[in-house]
């Protein structure tokens, strides 16, 4: 079976297999001319396909090959319109096509379709070839017919066919009787040629509609008629008129234009809106007939396995079914057998020893029950025709749902099993937590005197240190008074010096434990600010420098980087590096190396300091870092026991960790490492630490015309330094952090941002994240530069938008170089949007943000270009921004004004129009928006060099 369509060429579908091949035009190939198809017709082997205005494919129906395009309009001089309606195979096998201008033949000797004039001139909707040959046109006002044998035909009179003479006539059919039939869009008209006579079929005597479409006769005296609003069967003897709707299973009761046919078989095929239906007229079977119901499926709802069909395709044959306690949730499915229409089928049941009347369902053929009591049941289930007469069959089925296991003796038995091992299992339990809660109460317990008498005994050294440090005081400043004196011998000298020694070591040791025990109990309050670790860290070397090279060691700095700066508390970090240098010095045997490093992620940095004495023993790795812990063996190195505990304490507050690492070749390595960053940290320089004469305030030189480039740094010098070379040529604002960065760029237009990454308060990334997400400033080109030199750094600033990234130390010449470059390549792109009349206005964003405003923009304009009146405060309003907002904004990404802006989007619009070539210029001028003609000429001619002639002339 070959089916046409309007948009999707053809379909052939295979009865056998029920299968469907579709077939569309392929370019290059010999296949279909179009996918709107008018006209089938098959001829032996081979199919007609009439298109629309395309002509007519012939293809071979065995290799489903299109083998020839024959054009209507070739040979047809006074033909303008070649649209096939429709396509007759005569049964002498000539081919007729009938078009909008009337009727070709296919001429066999040429093999080419040539107008047939014997007909008329007129638009033919159908054409039917009767019993004796005559072949009758259906057509637009009128009905012909035309006689093969006397070759001549002639009009049928409209009082014969009773209808109006704006009628239109789709199809054409012969009954039994050799009556004619016609189906219009007025009705359907039974036409007797030999007496003259016709009635005439409209919603007055039984048709759903008056508008009739295609008539195919059966074999047993009835007609069927598809319509605008069903099928219709009329018998031709009684004119007893049937028609059938969605109740009676179609899928809609809208059908087609010229779509219809009849196998040889006897199968009609009716064309809808929704597909085609098929059917044998012998299997419509009266409405009143008795309803047979099969019960198609029980399926279990099953909460655990899912959903599970219980013998899908045998449970009709099953007459009763045995369910489990877990089966007891099912659905019932059932259907009427052996009627066109089971979607009206009117359906009601009844669960015996559950339901004690018949429940209607309606049309629904499905039906469910929750959690069933176990126990017999019989499902019984009827049907009522469209008639709505309930039948005497009824379907059963016995339906067995078992009780659960649980309910059984050995369920029982089981359960009190498992009840008497509980017991036992919480005694036991019980019993096992009491003795840990003895052992944890215990050992609190211990603990508890540890720390008394731990604090008892930090306590009385604290008590003692009081006492003594103020005599040490007394006695440390006389002892460095006479040691300045040039009366003291040199015998009583090296006595004094000795002393000084002792009481200088008393001191430090009574500052240690003080100091011990303000970090035990928080008293010691760190104050982090921005400090130059790497000079730190060297000075305090050099402290230690002298002690070293008297125990003849070599002590040596490794330093990755030459400059770091950190938050810390200055003092706490010199007294951890200070413990950690007296440790090395006090137990190394031949050198100590001193290394500072950054972790990979730039967060932490280590100072390790490694010296080649004795190792720590493992088991004591951790207790040389309690208070007063000595390892034994070493009562002969001066020490208190207590640096190593403070400087871990000290490291501890800072978020950091101190801890003994194992090292290479059984050396001893201390590793300090403490984060570079702070909470609450107060941003200072070393200098701003100490005091120093400020930097002297700078006045920049700002010349109008110039560009405004904006400096974030929070070093005054880098800043001044990075200022003076940049405004040599540019204008320039300073701003210490992100957050004065923004208030700056709230006050004041700016075309370029130079910016550090580690500052106080906003640092770059979160300065280039506010900018970027801003639509007031995400124009703005943004240079970073950071000492932080690594790909992820890279990544993580171009991933937030960064146009330019330049490590520190720099080149002076590198950053000029950059600045020029990001400026001038703004300017080269604003010059070609503003020259180029086919440059979008997208060309000039280089964010996302600017890509969406300057989208949006465009879109208002384009929507408003016929506008005149369109201006700034219009499209201010259209996007929902201040006026000076908006503004500043297409100031900053084009260099023009709102004004500007507009007038050269109608001028490339109007070029755009020009290339197009369907309106007058003066019609483009006044669609663009320009009231003036003249005006529109001088300005395009201003804007593109070439007058809007010469541009459609040069370029269409």
């Amino acid at each position: 079976i070959w089916v046409g369509t309007e948009d999707a060429g053809i379909n052939c579908l295979e009865k056998k297999t029920g299968t469907f091949t579709n077939y569309q035009p392929v370019p290059g190939m010999k296949s279909l001319s179009h996918t709107n198809i008018r006209g089938l017709a098959a001829s032996g082997d081979n199919l007609w396909i009439g298109h629309v205005i395309h002509g007519i494919d012939l293809m071979d129906i065995r290799t489903r090959k299109v083998i020839k395009h024959y054009d209507l309009l070739k040979d047809a001089q006074t033909v303008k319109n070649s649209t096939v309606k429709c396509i007759k195979v005569l049964r002498e096998g000539e081919v007729l096509v009938g078009t909008e201008d009337g009727i070709f033949r296919y001429d066999y000797l040429n093999d080419r379709f040539v107008y047939a004039t014997q007909f008329p001139p007129f638009a033919v909707n159908c054409l039917y070839e009767d019993r004796v040959g005559k072949i009758w046109l259906g057509m637009f006002n009128r009905s012909y017919y035309f006689n093969t044998i006397s070759n001549s035909g002639m009009y049928l009179q409209y009082d014969k066919l009773n209808t109006q003479r704006h009628n239109s006539v789709n199809d054409a059919c012969e009954d039994k009787s050799g009556n004619m039939w016609f189906a219009t869009v007025e009705g359907v008209i039974k036409y007797d040629f030999q007496t003259g006579e016709s009635l005439h079929y409209t919603v007055k005597n039984g048709m759903p509609s008056n508008v009739a479409f295609r008539i195919l006769p059966d074999d047993n005296n009835h007609i069927w008629i598809s319509t605008a609003n069903g099928l219709v069967r009329l018998n031709t003897q009684t004119e007893e008129i049937t028609t059938y709707t969605e109740a009676h299973g179609l899928v809609t009761r809208q059908f087609n234009y010229n779509s219809a046919f009849k196998d040889e078989d006897g199968t009609l095929y009716f064309g809808t809106v929704k597909g085609f239906i098929h059917f044998r007229p012998t299997d419509v079977r009266p409405a009143d007939e008795k309803m047979d119901v099969h019960i198609s499926s029980l399926d279990i709802q099953n909460g655990a396995d899912g959903r599970k069909v219980i013998n899908s395709s045998a449970v009709s044959e099953v007459k009763s079914i045995t369910l489990n306690h877990k089966e007891s949730s099912f659905n019932i499915n059932f259907s009427a057998l052996n009627f066109i229409a089971p979607g009206s089928v009117q359906y009601a049941y009844r669960m015996v020893n559950l339901d004690r009347d018949w429940i209607s369902l309606g049309e629904r053929n499905i039906v469910y029950f929750t959690d069933l009591h176990p126990g017999s049941y019989t499902f019984e289930v009827k049907a009522a025709n469209l008639a709505n007469s309930w039948g005497d069959d009824i379907t059963r089925l016995h339906i067995t749902v078992l009780p659960p296991w649980w309910t059984s003796t050995t369920a029982y038995v089981i359960y009190a099993f498992f009840f008497l091992v509980m017991i036992i299992y919480l005694i036991f339990s019980w019993q096992k937590k009491e003795r840990r809660n003895m052992a944890y109460n215990m050992q609190i317990f211990e603990s508890k005197k540890e720390k008394e008498l731990y604090q008892a005994k930090i306590d009385f050294f604290i008590n003692i240190a009081h006492e003594i440090r103020t005599p040490l005081t007394l006695i440390k400043n006389p002892l460095e008074r006479l040691l300045k004196s040039d009366k003291i011998g040199e015998k009583e000298n090296n006595s004094l010096i000795l002393m000084d020694k002792n009481v200088s070591r008393l001191l430090s040791l009574v500052n240690q434990l003080l100091d011990f025990r303000k970090t035990e109990i928080e008293g010691y309050r760190l104050n982090f600010v921005r400090t130059e670790v790497v000079s730190l860290l060297s000075e305090t070397a050099k402290r230690f420098q002298d002690i070293a090279t008297e125990n003849n060691l070599l002590l040596n700095l490794d330093l990755s980087v030459q400059e770091l700066y950190v938050f810390v508390d200055r003092e706490a970090l010199t007294k951890i590096m200070s413990n950690l240098f007296s440790n090395a010095v006090k137990y190394a045997a031949k050198s100590i190396v001193v290394r500072l490093h950054l972790s990979s992620d730039y967060e932490t940095f280590m100072i390790d300091f490694i010296n080649d004495g004795v190792p720590v023993p493992i088991d004591m790795r951790d207790k040389i870092f309690e208070p007063f812990y000595r390892i034994k063996g070493n009562e002969d190195k001066p020490g208190t026991g207590l640096g190593l505990p403070l400087a871990r304490s000290l490291a501890e507050m800072h978020h950091g960790i101190l801890e003994l690492v194992d090292f290479q070749n059984n050396q001893t390595m201390f590793r300090i490492t403490l984060p570079v960053k702070q909470t609450g940290a107060v941003k200072t320089t070393d200098e701003e630490s100490q005091p120093q004469t400020s930097l002297p305030k700078i006045t920049y030189t700002c010349e109008e015309g110039r560009p405004t480039v904006l400096i974030v740094e929070d070093n005054k010098e880098m800043s001044a330094f990075i200022a003076d070379e940049v405004n040599e040529n540019y204008n320039v604002l300073v701003a210490g952090n992100g957050s004065e960065a923004l208030d700056w760029l709230k006050k004041q237009s700016v075309q370029l941002i130079i910016s550090d990454v580690m500052m106080p308060v906003m640092d770059g990334f979160a300065l280039l994240q506010h900018v970027k997400a801003d639509i007031e400033f995400s124009h703005i080109p943004i240079i970073l530069l950071t000492a932080k030199n690594t790909m992820q750094s890279r990544l993580e600033g171009l991933e937030l938008g960064a146009d330019a990234y330049i490590d520190k130390p720099f080149s002076t010449s590198l950053l000029m170089a950059q600045i020029s470059n990001l400026l001038s390549n703004r300017d080269n792109i604003r010059k070609f949007y503003f020259n180029s009349p086919i440059a979008n206005m997208k060309s000039m964003a280089y964010t996302k943000a600017d890509e969406g405003f300057l989208e949006k923009l465009n879109e208002i304009i384009n929507e408003h270009i016929g506008n005149p009146d369109l201006d700034v405060n219009m499209i201010a309003d259209l996007m929902h921004l201040s006026r000076p907002t908006l503004y500043r904004k297409i100031r900053a990404i084009s260099d023009l004004t709102p004004n500007e802006l507009i007038k050269i989007s109608r001028l490339k619009k109007a070029a755009e129009l020009l290339l197009q070539g369907n309106m007058k210029i003066y019609e483009i001028s006044d669609a663009v928006g320009f009231s003036s003609q003249s005006y529109f000429w001088s300005a395009f001619i201003k804007q593109f060099g070439v007058s809007p002639s010469k541009y459609a002339k040069e370029n269409r």
